[in-house]
């Protein structure tokens, strides 16, 4: 019985590592240097499950955002025209905040420290949560969405 021949093995051998080092570019790929998905929208995670218990697990998610308490009291007040009712713990808080939107409907008893505007409910239900420290903020009911959300996070 004849050994193969050098050059069958040294092909063999060849093919193997191009295959191996192949194998390890497709996986290496698949890994990040990071843990965020690069948005800016990515330190509002946590907050995610805070705003789906605040609204009672009702609605379909619209969105998040982060953003700074002045730009979140700005959108709301283009919407509602009257941000006087905002609650203090929004107004007064330093730590910029994740804005959490769903869709239905919703009444200010049904939600976790709903405040509507101009009503006892609305359409919109918009969760803000401190983004330092998770704790939420409140849940703002309008009739339209004071800011533009985005599904970046799903």
């Amino acid at each position: 019985m004849r050994s193969p021949s050098p050059i069958s093995r040294r092909v063999r051998v060849g093919c193997a590592a191009f295959a191996l080092a192949g194998l390890l570019v497709v996986l290496g790929g698949c890994t990040s240097p990071r843990n965020t998905l690069g948005t800016n929208s990515s330190p509002c995670f946590r907050a995610l499950s805070v705003a789906r218990t605040a609204v009672g697990g009702v609605g379909r998610f619209s969105g998040v955002r982060y953003l700074t308490v002045s730009a979140f009291l700005g959108g709301i007040a283009r919407v509602a025209h009257d941000a006087a009712q905002v609650p203090a713990a929004v107004r007064e808080d330093k730590n910029p905040v994740c804005v959490v939107g769903y869709v239905g409907y919703y009444a200010a008893a049904k939600v976790e420290k709903g405040w509507p505007v101009g009503r006892t409910g609305g359409r919109f239900a918009v969760v803000a949560v401190d983004a330092k420290t998770n704790r939420l903020l409140g849940t703002l009911l309008l009739r339209r969405s004071p800011v533009r959300f985005s599904k970046t996070l799903v």
